[in-house]
This record gives C-alpha cells, structure tokens and sequence, in this order.
C-alpha cells in the first residue's frame, strides 16, 4: 500500500456491532482513525447533519433492521449527501450491483460494491477513487445557484479536456472524447457528473453549454490535424440541444470554419437521457449523418436505453458504459453484458467503444471480443487541448517501440 488514507473520514453503517468494529480495525490497519460508526440508516443520516461532521465514504450494509441498506441510499440521495458511497454486503452480487446503478441513478457517488468479508484488499481500489475527488468539491456547499452558472460562461471557468481513444488493434490514436470540466472559484475542480445536471435544467444554459463544447472541441480538432494528427473529436452533448432545428448548421458552420471535415466529428448521445419525444432527434440525427458527421450512443448497457432508438436512430458507434466494462475481464455477468452489446453492435453495423479500461485484462479481452477502440486510466487521463498533440506523439513512440 502506497497511498496515504489517513486524512480521509469514513462512516461506517451496519447494525452488528461486532461487524463495525472489525471493519474499522481493517481501517485502521491502512492509516485511517477517523471512522464514525451507525448502527443503523437513521443513524447515518443523523451523523451526516450534524453540525462541522463531514465524511469522503459511507461505507454502508444492504440487510439492516432499521432502514435497510437501499432506503439509507434513497434518503441520502434526498438529502443530497456529499460522501462517496460504496456497499459491503452478503447479497448476491446481482442484488448489490442492482443497487449500485439505483444509488448513480439517484445522484451519488458511488464507488463500487464489496461482498464481505471485508478485506484491505477489497477496499484498496474503493480508497483510491475516494483520494482522487476527495477534494474536488468542498462539502457542505449549497445546490449551484443560477448566478454561478451564468459566471462559469462568463468568466470562462467551463474547460475542455479530451480523453484518448486508442484503436484496439492497430494501437493509433483515431479520437478522443470531449470531457467537460468547471474550475469554480470556491468549489474548486468539478468534474462533469456533479454539476452537468445544474446545467441542462433550462434549455437555454444546455444549448449554451452544447454551443461552449462544439467550439472548444472543433478547434482543438482542427490544432491537432493542423499538426498532422488526423484524430478526429468525440463530443457528448444534452438530447436538449437537439431540439434546436438549426443544430445542424450550427456544427457544420464550426467545423467549416476551422476547416474540419465532418467525418472527424462524433456527436455522442447518451443512454441515460434519451428524450421521451424523439421526433426531432431523428430528424436532426439523419440530417447530420447526411452531412458527414458521426453518431454515437454512449453509456451503453449500464441502463435502460429503449430498443427502438436503435432501431430508429442513424447511430453509427455504440460506447460501452464504463459500470459495465469495469472488472468484466473477472466478472463473468460484466463479461455477458460487454459480449451481448458488441454482438448488438456487430448485427447493427455500428463501431465500438469501451469506456473506462483501467488494465491490461480488460483491454485484452475487449480485443479478443471485437471491440474497435477503447479509452480509460489504462490508456491515458483526460488531456489539455494544446498538450494533445505532443502526448500522440509519445504514444505513438511507445506504441512502435512494442511493435
């Protein structure tokens, strides 16, 4: 163990007494003394409002007499609790997967699940991903304010960073995923899942948003290919932004003007968000592949994204949500999920990319599956537009030198 856990405040929610106090020995062994301990959901919540008490993880059981473990999660989804989550359980893991994807669903953290016996082992990896945004956002903050929102487009706090997808077999470099960041003055650095809902609540601040996003990651295209880097740009935006029924001739006007051609631009839509009145976004989606530009479906078997629009909407990609390309070299039901989507994709005709590879495993088997590229911690963390092009250039080198 490398890592230093011992600034971070970890709740512990189970009803057996004797369970916390062995769960917090095994926090104690990794550095870690500022453990609270609830014998029950009620008694979580309490200790998440008490005045000054702030905690990075929850570390909660599913089976407790009080509150079980997914009304705890429901209630702290209501009360908007800060804390990362993640779940220790007995349960089936189909059991606690299922409500890990609620806890996402409802807004939380969460970080992932654990069958017990707890070990140090088991709960390394949950630790880690607590350090990495345990100060991303001061806790305690109210919602974000519509004043912040209108400062974050005025005094340009919105970044654009591009996250490397790297061609399975060949190893190049064919594009890379626009991720929206906000550098905000108290809250510090945000990352896109815990404020881009503020943003797509009014129409206007989500076509805002789009307008922020195409721009920034057209231009950063055109530097790259400029540079000779033929990489083309993946950007996600809200459905809002396709009710606009010059969305069209918005892209193609950027992208004209930087002298990017339309197939180097993939516009994702997400899974998740799918709108329930989709007349439009057909009708925008068939005018852009007309054009050139690319389509892609993104978060992708993690949630309930309706079979017909597949069927209905000119996708030319298909994204692997990372919940479910996370751990499927080892996880046989992960494995089934990535397997059923590709051979999905393969009928559709539509590429593939997995999101989130962490390591060798996973990205040996998404090759041996047919997956077309991949993008993850494995590959690279998201990149700064102006250093892009010099880290194509080192992966290329390193990409040769295995060759």
């Amino acid at each position: 163990m490398t890592n230093d856990y011992s600034t971070l405040r970890i709740l512990v929610v189970d009803d057996q007494q004797h369970v916390r106090q062995f769960v917090r020995g095994i926090l104690a062994g990794m550095g870690i003394e500022q453990v609270t301990e609830a014998n029950s959901g009620r008694a979580a919540l309490a200790a998440m409002h008490e005045p000054g008490r702030t905690f990075d993880l929850a570390l909660v059981d599913l089976k407790m007499a009080d509150l079980d473990g997914v009304e705890t999660i429901r209630e702290m989804s209501r009360q908007r609790a800060r804390c990362a989550v993640a779940i220790v359980s007995v349960e089936d893991e189909h059991v606690i997967d299922a409500v890990g994807s609620l806890a996402k669903l409802q807004g939380l953290r969460f970080l992932g699940a654990i069958q017990k016996p707890l070990t140090a082992d088991k709960l390394e990896p949950v630790l880690q991903r607590v350090l990495e945004g345990v100060h991303s956002v001061q806790p305690g903050l109210p919602g974000i304010a519509p004043a912040e929102i209108r400062d974050a487009f005025e005094a340009s706090q919105l970044t654009v960073t591009f996250d490397p997808q790297i061609n399975i077999r060949s190893g190049e470099c064919e594009s890379a995923e626009a991720v929206l960041g906000w550098t905000h003055p108290l809250r510090g650095t945000l990352e896109s899942e815990e404020f881009r809902n503020y943003f797509e609540r009014i129409p206007a601040d989500a076509k805002r948003l789009a307008s922020v996003m195409l721009h920034d990651a057209i231009v950063a295209c055109a530097a790259w290919q400029r540079g000779n880097h033929p990489a083309g740009v993946s950007i996600p935006l809200s459905s809002l932004a396709f009710d606009r029924v010059d969305f069209t001739e918005q892209i193609e006007a950027i992208a004209i003007e930087h002298h990017v051609l339309p197939a180097a631009v993939t516009i994702e839509l997400s899974a998740q968000r799918l709108p329930e009145h989709h007349v439009a976004l057909i009708d925008i989606a068939a005018r852009l592949r007309i054009k050139g530009f690319r389509l892609a479906i993104s978060e992708f078997g993690s949630g309930h994204a309706a079979m017909d629009f597949l069927d209905e909407v000119p996708f030319s990609e298909l994204k692997l949500d990372r919940a479910i390309v996370a751990g499927c070299a080892e996880d046989e039901r992960k494995r089934a999920l990535v397997e059923a989507s590709m051979a999905l994709a393969s009928r559709l005709r539509l590429r593939t990319v997995a999101v989130g590879v962490a390591n060798r495993p996973e990205w040996n088997l998404l090759g041996q599956l047919g997956c077309d590229a991949a993008q993850g911690p494995f590959i690279a963390r998201p990149v700064g537009a102006d250093d892009f092009a010099m880290w194509i250039t080192r992966w290329m080198m390193t990409v040769s030198s295995m060759r």
